[in-house]
């Protein structure tokens, strides 16, 4: 269990420097890393994803916690913004969280892997996104349905949410630097209230040892400290370096990690 606990360690905080420098919230990276190791502490098949969907839900909470307030102190939080959402982020959070628990776990394999991949892609040839979008005037009810749509899906796929955020905060007119940091605190409403719902026990996720509902404790843990202590040091990162080229690495990564959940 040892080597275990340092592996998710180490998991962690390379997930929370990524993420605290990006502005996502790192699931992308717990989810395979727990997917990878799971197997060898004999958790049956079916519950692999969904422990990993919560756990990894958990774990972004503490990212994103260390890492928002490092981009609350360059004031890259534009709260204005995250006001007008909140009503998307809580109602699409809350969809998201129980639809993770009916989908089948097959299913949710294959859809982290896909996503995985794509998200790659679009890490490879999106844009450098500037304050240059036409659409800053665009509809706020229009806004918070997009919003409910993306946090269902992120928490569905235990990535927190931070990779759709960015994109539609751009939308309107949002400077990148305000745009990851305004994602970094809606992400951790998103993740804090997907975890909460997942792990409320149920009879199926409590027969597996050492597990809170679906939430896994020997991963949530070193994941969590991993990532409190990187995740200030890459926000402090987003704020002196560019990203274009991390961008552009760290897409090849994903496109490599949802190829192996997705053949695993």
């Amino acid at each position: 269990m040892m080597y275990e606990m340092l592996y998710f360690l180490v998991v962690g905080l390379f997930a929370g420097l990524i993420g605290g420098l990006l502005g996502v919230g790192g699931g992308f990276i717990f989810i395979p890393a727990q997917l990878l190791i799971y197997n060898y502490f004999e958790i049956p098949r079916e519950l692999q994803i969904k422990l990993a969907i919560a756990t990894s839900l958990a774990a972004v909470v503490f990212n994103v916690a260390a890492s928002s307030y490092v981009h609350h102190t360059n004031n890259a939080i534009y709260f204005p913004i995250i006001k007008k959402i909140i009503v998307g982020i809580i109602l699409g959070s809350v969809l998201g969280a129980f639809a993770a628990e009916i989908i089948s776990s097959s299913y949710l394999e294959i859809l982290f892997g896909m996503f995985e991949c794509l998200f790659g892609v679009y890490f490879i040839f999106s844009p450098n996104l500037a304050s240059t979008s036409p659409f800053n005037n665009l509809n706020f009810l229009i806004m918070n349905m997009l919003v409910i749509c993306t946090s269902a899906l992120s928490i569905i796929l235990g990535v927190g949410g931070g990779i759709f955020l960015i994109p539609l905060l751009t939308l309107l007119h949002l400077p990148l630097r305000q745009a990851i940091g305004s994602s970094s605190l809606a992400t951790l409403m998103v993740a804090l209230i997907g975890a909460l719902i997942m792990i409320v026990p149920t009879l199926e996720s409590c027969t597996t040892p050492f597990a809170l509902g679906y939430l896994y404790l020997p991963a949530f843990i070193p994941l969590s400290m991993g990532a409190i202590i990187s995740a200030p040091f890459g926000a402090k990162l987003t704020h002196t370096i560019p990203v274009f080229l991390l961008k552009k690495l760290f897409g090849w990564f994903l496109i490599i990690l949802g190829i192996i959940v997705l053949i695993r």
